[in-house]
């Protein structure tokens, strides 16, 4: 059957990637991220100039990663031709994410780029991706990654960020992060100008707020990316139709991921994933953890096939 066909046939067939379900918990989080906000901009009422450096420098922070994050785009365009594998493996990646893109009904095209070592060290920015989803519709794999990956597991896996992509997940968090970051500022505002009022009891208490607000604020961002995980990992399925192969492609990216043993430095890049979410994975709290243990995720994936009747 062509590739257009069997695209068409299974667009019929198939559930929706991204129920409206699950678009609707994504825009809870939002909400919830707003009623934070808006809870701090109450705490300092009556002090308008709080809320005003409190948006000043969220804008401030926005356009300087904006910055910082397109300049580095634009050095990654500049060496992709020498950073591509070879053009039989090139053709089948960008084969693989074609299909799923059209799949996926998606209107616009997502590139992929494979990026060696020696363009690593020329992209500080890229140094940790293996296979990461990033704005403007680019993914991005290690060359040597690829290569340890079998056909099936390299489509689960590139079948998972399209549907990154397809449930714009980067923006939703941008958007999210944006409006946390806004609500600990006009906290923070909160607790210095009652510091410097000197009134200690309600200094205290602006403490105590700051750090709820805070703590909500990392809450809300880690169980975002965590829904977004389950709404990739459940796309992955329907689209790649083989949960085995994601499952033991996510064995071979934690072996990768070791033996590359990043520092610290290489995490703490412009592009990286938040700190905080790296920290909370670390301390191994459950419930602040963004990404799923490999074995809640392999249960997770067997139960959607098990749904849609997939063969696993």
């Amino acid at each position: 059957m062509h590739a257009e066909d069997m695209n068409k046939e299974f667009r019929m067939n198939s559930p929706a990637l991204i129920t409206w379900q699950q678009k609707a918990i994504s825009a809870g989080h939002l909400a919830a991220a707003c009623g934070t906000a808006l809870g701090a901009v109450a705490f300092v009422a009556g002090s308008p100039y709080v809320v005003t450096a409190a948006a000043a420098l969220v804008g401030l922070d926005w356009y300087t990663r904006s910055k910082r994050d397109n300049d580095a785009f634009k050095r990654l365009e500049g060496i992709v031709q020498s950073g591509a594998l070879d053009v039989a493996s090139q053709q089948r990646l960008t084969g693989i994410v074609d299909e799923y893109s059209q799949r996926a009904l998606l209107k616009q095209p997502v590139r992929i780029v494979s990026m060696s070592a020696s363009d690593k060290e020329m992209l500080p920015e890229f140094r940790e991706s293996l296979l990461e989803t990033y704005p403007s519709r680019l993914i991005v794999i290690d060359k040597d990654f690829a290569n340890t990956l079998s056909d099936p597991q390299l489509r689960a896996g590139l079948a998972h960020e399209i549907v990154h992509v397809a449930d714009d997940a980067a923006t939703t968090k941008v958007i999210a992060d944006k409006i946390t970051k806004f609500g600990i500022y006009v906290a923070v505002g909160g607790v210095i100008t009652t510091a410097l009022s000197l009134n200690i009891p309600a200094t205290a208490i602006a403490t105590l707020f700051f750090g709820a607000i805070t703590l909500s604020n990392v809450a809300i961002q880690a169980s975002l990316a965590r829904h977004g995980e389950y709404v990739a990992d459940r796309g992955s399925v329907l689209l790649a139709r083989d949960p085995g192969a994601a499952i033991s492609g996510l064995s071979e990216l934690k072996k990768f991921a070791e033996s590359k043993k990043p520092t610290k430095t290489d995490l703490d890049t412009p592009l990286s994933s938040n700190p905080r979410f790296s920290f909370f994975n670390k301390l191994g709290v459950a419930l602040l953890r963004p990404h799923l243990t490999d074995a809640a995720r392999s249960r997770f994936m067997f139960k959607v096939a098990k749904q849609y009747n997939i063969d696993s």
